[in-house]
């Protein structure tokens, strides 16, 4: 929707919703934390049509709630649906492969043209997440995979799609 402005919703003391315009989520440019906190965060920002460039930190969660990832980040970005080039950033440790596993009755997509994924915690998410790339993530044109490591030819075989996307591998 071109020309709105993103805002914050908040509930005052007669419980009454607000619509409170936030200039400043115009230019934000990271969303950082655990994945049920940006959730939650998200749950009271009404979408921002603005947003190009976004970068995405999930942080290490002690609590046990255990998500997926996917579903987080087509619900973050369905608030943001002119996203360009999304990062998306794991800290912490090692997550299972069944937090990225993408769930039979998913449907909604991200419109990033351009992606890039790092690990800060092993770079077994990259093969966890590929699988993203051909339903979810549709419209790419690059794809970025910032390793802790030295580039693997694994990696390399699981993402070379020459005719969908441009890959690209480093060491970060």
């Amino acid at each position: 929707m071109p020309g709105h402005t993103p805002s914050l919703i908040t509930n005052d003391s007669s419980h009454q919703r607000h619509v409170i315009p936030d200039y400043r989520l115009q230019n934000l440019g990271v969303l950082g934390g655990p994945p049920w906190y940006l959730l939650a965060l998200l749950a009271k920002v009404h979408p921002a049509h603005s947003i190009r460039h976004l970068s995405v930190r999930f942080e290490e969660d002690s609590t046990p709630f255990n998500p997926n990832y996917l579903s987080v980040i087509l619900g973050i970005t369905q608030h943001f649906i002119s996203i360009q080039e999304l990062q998306l950033s794991f800290y912490g440790t090692a997550h299972s492969a069944e937090h990225f596993e993408v769930l039979d009755n998913e449907c909604r997509t991200v419109p990033a043209k351009n992606l890039a994924i790092s690990t800060h915690c092993g770079d077994d998410i990259f093969l966890h997440c590929r699988p993203w790339l051909d339903t979810a993530f549709q419209e790419l044109q690059n794809v970025e995979l910032r390793t802790r490591n030295t580039v693997s030819e694994k990696l390399k075989a699981a993402f070379s799609c020459p005719d969908l996307f441009r890959l690209k591998i480093c060491g970060h």
